[in-house]
């Protein structure tokens, strides 16, 4: 009986994630789009968060050149993940424009959590930007899992 409902509650699970990656919200670069963290495994969304709160801030410990840091609160990438409150310091700006706009890339960049380095948690193929629709959007993977979010900073 208890295999008989963990297989369900699997199908159930799956189910969810076809139809999250399938429901016609791709469209996540226009401005009106909703703030979200989308996490995939390959070609399947395994977490979704549309109340997760990130944001970029200059980091006023510089001046010349300025850098900014990344604040990820309340972030996981799988349903049984604690939350964790990570930040990625000192990114500089290499964007072309950079007054009107920002990006930051690497191959990989360690994230801190409450202060400390966690190595563990290595971000792979990050990338941040603010784009000319002042949406701030943010790549990396992390342990196998590519992650995105997306958010409107009109909002």
């Amino acid at each position: 009986m208890i295999m008989s409902i963990v297989k369900r509650l699997v199908l159930i699970c799956l189910a969810v994630a076809v139809f999250v990656s399938c429901s016609g919200d791709d469209n996540m670069d226009s401005p009106s789009g909703r703030d979200a963290l989308i996490v995939k495994l390959g070609n399947v969304v395994v977490y979704s968060d549309d109340e997760v709160e990130w944001r970029l801030e200059p980091n006023l410990a510089t001046v010349t050149p300025p850098l900014y840091d990344l604040y990820m609160d309340g972030t996981r990438f799988v349903a049984l993940m604690p939350m964790l409150d990570m930040e990625v310091n000192g990114l500089e700006n290499q964007h072309s424009q950079p007054d009107q706009h920002f990006l930051y890339q690497t191959t990989a960049i360690v994230p801190s959590i409450k202060g400390n380095p966690m190595p563990k948690y290595t971000l792979s193929n990050f990338r941040c930007e603010v784009t000319d629709w002042n949406l701030l959007k943010v790549w990396f993977s992390c342990k196998g899992y590519d992650v995105t979010y997306i958010k409107n900073l009109n909002n």
